[in-house]
């Protein structure tokens, strides 16, 4: 049998879309899913690119001469965002800061803190999408900077440093998974997903995936 050659051309991603942020109300453990806030979902257009880098091992055993296992593992995703700014809060509460009234925020020498789960969009040159979603993130304490107003100077653009693990819960029958990838630039998924559940629903397991699909008519 002749395998069928298919031939393919993508459209090419040139572009970010809005930053998604939802806090842990209660953060998972060995037998406790994880709880998000149910009132607040934070949606910025402050992106201006990122990138995440994977952390994964691999564990060969060797028998007979041969490779018999491959025991592989991915740990977590290191992510950089560059983006002018995050919801109102959402950076400090994240960080572990302390909030000491209306705007005002202290640093404990010990911060505690607070996942929450992160959604970012790529967009190709037609508009189409890639969802990535990330169940349970952290975010390190940020730098501190400022410069003068002048005829040269440029907007403040921060980094964010972000570190998406799997959750410690884990669903029965399944793996863990540190994060979900959800491509929308074809007509078959955008028939399957509802974008809008995909945005502001958590998404943690295979069960609460498919709580995003599209309710079939009828």
């Amino acid at each position: 049998m002749v395998a069928e050659r298919k031939y393919e051309k993508k459209v090419v991603f040139n572009g970010v879309e809005n930053i998604y942020t939802r806090f842990m109300t209660t953060e998972d453990n060995g037998t406790v899913e994880p709880v998000y806030d149910a009132t607040e979902i934070s949606e910025v257009p402050s992106l201006q690119d990122f990138d995440g880098t994977v952390e994964f091992s691999e564990d060969p055993l060797y028998l007979s001469n041969v490779i018999h296992d491959n025991d592989a593992i991915v740990t977590a995703v290191n992510i950089n965002i560059n983006a002018a700014y995050l919801g109102t809060g959402v950076a400090e509460k994240a960080q572990g800061m302390i909030e000491e009234g209306a705007g005002a925020w202290s640093m404990p020498t010990s911060p505690n803190k607070v996942p929450f789960s992160l959604t970012l969009i790529e967009t190709d040159k037609q508009d189409g999408e890639v969802i990535w979603i990330f169940p349970k993130a952290t975010l390190s304490p940020m730098n501190i900077a400022g410069a003068t107003r002048n005829a040269g100077a440029t907007n403040k653009i921060p980094t964010h440093t972000i570190r998406a693990l799997p959750l410690t819960y884990k669903t029965s029958g399944e793996p863990r998974k540190p994060y979900f990838k959800i491509d929308l630039t074809t007509e078959e998924a955008q028939a399957e997903w509802d974008r809008e559940k995909l945005l502001t629903m958590p998404i943690y397991n295979s069960a609460t995936l498919a709580a995003c699909k599209n309710v079939p008519a009828g």
